[in-house]
């Protein structure tokens, strides 16, 4: 169990630090967990599905048949259940009747009676069947439609066949957005990504300026592939621009981190996951085979 939390855990710090940090808890409506974050499943060592096919396997789960009425109870059922995982240290009752705080490392977790249930750093998991509940329910409830978004607002870029798609927000100055630019995107092609540039200014006073520049200069994608892949600022100036118009349309979406990251289908992903995770996630909502490099 204490591997799976780790995983959990780095996948949460994937999730958190990217939504903390970056989402921000900075805006206005909540939104889900972004990858890159301080507290998300994954971050503990949790290997976890999400999305559709979590949100399925969340919703026609079978419980535990056994089911412990003490501490004591709990951590032989523990050790039967997952004999292979290190042994929790202490196992307490909590305040909540049937849920029970396990010290997993130099963390708790809050289990339930039946030793399949773990809420750890905010996330409740699915343990027994490897689903991260919490983060697909809010990939579910963060779908938009794509349908709604003005195109025009964004800056398109093409790789390859340019046949799957990416509707990103991101901000100039987040560093889990440079971490997309200069990682995961490098590791996709035959997409089409529309970036809409969505400074967070709570956190980076600076992203604005940068955001209009950017979009103002001669070459967009050049002056975008320099400030994000080069931390090289860009050169003062301002025309029309969309940027006040998609941080308010970021705001009705509930974007209160970046990189928010949605495919064809309106399934959102948050943070910075790496080529493999984003080609997955391609493949899930475009409906096409993933090509990573």
């Amino acid at each position: 169990m204490m591997n799976m939390l780790r995983s959990v855990f780095v996948s949460a710090a994937i999730t958190a630090v990217s939504l903390a940090a970056q989402l921000a808890i900075a805006q206005t409506t909540p939104a889900a967990p972004a990858a890159g974050s301080p507290a998300s499943p994954a971050s503990a060592g949790l290997s976890l599905k999400s999305g559709k096919e979590a949100a399925a396997r969340a919703g026609g789960l079978q419980l535990a048949q056994k089911s412990a009425a003490t501490p004591d109870e709990l951590r032989v059922l523990l050790k039967s259940l997952y004999p292979q995982n290190p042994e929790p240290g202490h196992i307490g009752t909590s305040p909540v009747e049937g849920l029970y705080e396990v010290m997993l490392g130099d963390r708790i977790a809050y289990v339930d009676k039946t030793g399949q249930f773990i809420i750890f750093n905010g996330m409740m998991i699915d343990y027994k069947n490897q689903v991260n509940i919490t983060e697909a329910r809010m990939a579910e409830l963060s779908r938009i439609d794509p349908s709604t978004l003005d195109l025009r607002d964004a800056m398109k870029t093409v790789k390859g066949n340019g046949k799957r798609t990416l509707y990103v927000f991101s901000d100039p100055d987040c560093p889990f957005c440079k971490q997309l630019e200069r990682n995961d995107l490098k590791g996709v092609d035959d997409v089409t990504v529309y970036t809409f540039f969505y400074p967070i200014e709570s956190l980076h006073p600076q992203a604005k300026s940068k955001a209009i520049a950017i979009w103002c200069a001669e070459d967009k994608q050049a002056a975008w592939d320099a400030a994000l892949q080069g931390d090289k600022a860009p050169a003062p100036a301002n025309c029309d621009n969309p940027v006040e118009r998609n941080m308010a349309l970021g705001q009705r979406l509930r974007v209160t981190g970046t990189p928010a990251i949605f495919g064809a289908d309106g399934q959102a992903q948050f943070g910075s996951r790496g080529p493999v995770a984003l080609n997955e996630f391609l493949q899930k909502t475009s409906g096409t085979s993933p090509k990573a490099h």
